[in-house]
């Protein structure tokens, strides 16, 4: 995109809101960055069924870097993944605990 008046709406500028709301969110702080956000939606996507061709226009990567990217996946590695990983399984633990603070509630009861 790019708007030739303002800037407002260049890669640059995009690039850079992208990396604040990473940096905001305190996901840089496990490791994460806009690359590699970039990469597991690239991952994800194309698991869920995008052709590369789709990819190549949502992206705007070529057909090479798409199978790059694709052939690279090692998302057990990834920090992005390890993230919400370890947020699902802290909100089971935080379910659980629940559980069983109502069940001892509804005993004193």
């Amino acid at each position: 995109m790019q708007n030739r008046g303002g800037g407002a709406l260049s890669l640059t500028a995009m690039n850079k809101c992208l990396d604040k709301l990473i940096k905001n969110s305190g996901l840089s702080e496990s490791g994460i960055t806009r690359i590699s956000l970039i990469r597991i939606a690239l991952v994800n996507s194309y698991r869920a069924g995008m052709r590369t061709t789709d990819l190549m226009i949502v992206t705007g990567f070529s057909a090479e870097t798409i199978s790059t990217i694709l052939a690279m996946d090692v998302a057990q590695y990834s920090p992005i993944v390890y993230w919400f990983v370890k947020r699902k399984a802290d909100k089971v633990k935080r379910l659980e605990s629940l559980k069983i603070a109502v069940v001892s509630w509804f005993k004193k009861i």
